[in-house]
């Protein structure tokens, strides 16, 4: 709260002032925030008119609070994406592994594989015995007698890219005869979150 006093021969316009000064009742007006609301009280005297300012600043308090309800909408909205997937993002990768098994043919070598994931874009790596033994991949436990084919397919899906894979891991090992020994895909997993007093799973990023 702040007192102000109010002179209307020194301080006043004519035109603004005048009136405001032969008010004897309370009047709304300005002094010094124009964010404020003013009360002017008549102090008996016709040359001096005392008023009190009573500021509609927010308390700090206020302004703390209304920091943390918005940091608390921030997170939720951040967070909110992949609670309502229902399923997509396991069904993009249920899509791919099961769209590699059709064009199972054009696997059967590690050259036509290669250029399988090549031609669809997909990055690709043809690890051969010797490449391996010079500098084994971690995703490789052990290098082996032939050649394997190391292929990313990317998701499609924005939320699922972001919140759960960026890519459809493909592994393809193969034995010295350019036979295929083993066939696997790989995607991170989704999350599963329990609500609290139930029996319910909120699946994320599903």
């Amino acid at each position: 709260m702040v007192r102000c006093t109010f002179s209307p021969a020194r301080a006043w316009r004519p035109a603004a002032g005048a009136p405001l000064a032969r008010t004897l009742g309370l009047r709304t007006a300005a002094c010094g925030d124009p964010h404020s609301s003013t009360l002017l009280h008549h102090s008996g005297d016709d040359t001096l008119a005392t008023w009190v300012l009573h500021s509609t600043a927010p308390h700090p308090n206020d302004m703390t609070m209304w920091r943390v309800y918005a940091l608390i909408g921030i997170i939720w909205l951040v967070l909110m994406p992949p609670l309502f997937t229902a399923g997509a993002c396991t069904d993009e990768f249920n899509d791919a592994t099961n769209r590699l098994m059709r064009d199972g043919a054009q696997l059967r070598t590690p050259e036509s594989a290669t250029e399988y994931f090549r031609s669809n874009g997909a990055p690709v790596s043809a690890i051969t015995p010797e490449r391996c033994k010079e500098s084994k991949p971690r995703f490789m436990s052990r290098c082996g007698s032939g050649t394997v084919v190391y292929a990313k397919v990317p998701v499609k899906n924005q939320v699922c890219r972001l919140y759960r894979d960026e890519d459809v891991k493909v592994y393809i090992e193969y034995d010295d005869r350019g036979r295929v020994l083993r066939f696997n895909t790989d995607m991170a997993a989704y999350k599963s979150l329990p609500v609290p007093g139930t029996k319910t799973l909120v699946h994320w990023g599903r």
